[in-house]
């Protein structure tokens, strides 16, 4: 019989009582894409998803070459394994390095129009590009992981922090 988990076994336990800082641990990118996608993921969300896997491949080969790193996203509340009505998702894109940041969101895009930015123009834009999709710039967004097919620490505590 397997014994079930208790605080002391998760990763993020184990990091406090090392005295490990937990703030900071997310993967780093210049810029990152991500994509609302509701309905369950998998390990690789952008593959692994309701998303149509050879579009989670074609995003996937956009974004390997350069420092931009894609993701999923999901709004907050309980979600149907059901798929997004239409093609419509909204979208994030966040430009994050020491000369400039920027954050801009849409709300009604289809994620195959990210295939088609230049990742250059991301890269490189002080300020969101023109040519970004219709949206808008917000000064913020919290984003809390709480996939467990990732880690299980983000499905035991991102749930009740993102409550």
């Amino acid at each position: 019989m397997v014994e079930p988990l208790t605080n002391a076994d998760l990763c993020s336990a184990r990091s406090v009582s090392a005295g490990e800082p937990l703030a900071g641990s997310a993967p780093q990118a210049q810029v990152w894409v991500l994509i609302e996608q509701p309905g369950p993921w998998g390990r690789d969300a952008i593959v692994d998803s309701h998303l149509d896997p050879e579009l989670g491949q074609q995003l996937r080969a956009w974004a390997e070459p350069y420092p931009i790193r894609l993701g999923t996203i999901r709004r907050l509340g309980r979600h149907a394994d059901q798929h997004v009505v239409g093609d419509e998702h909204a979208i994030l894109i966040a430009r994050c390095t020491p000369d400039g940041a920027w954050l801009w969101q849409t709300t009604n895009c289809s994620p195959e129009l990210v295939c088609q930015l230049d990742q250059r123009t991301l890269l490189e834009a002080n300020s969101p590009p023109a040519t970004l999709p219709a949206g808008h710039q917000v000064d913020r967004v919290l984003l809390v992981c709480t996939n467990s097919k990732r880690d299980r620490c983000c499905a035991l505590l991102g749930r009740g922090l993102a409550a």
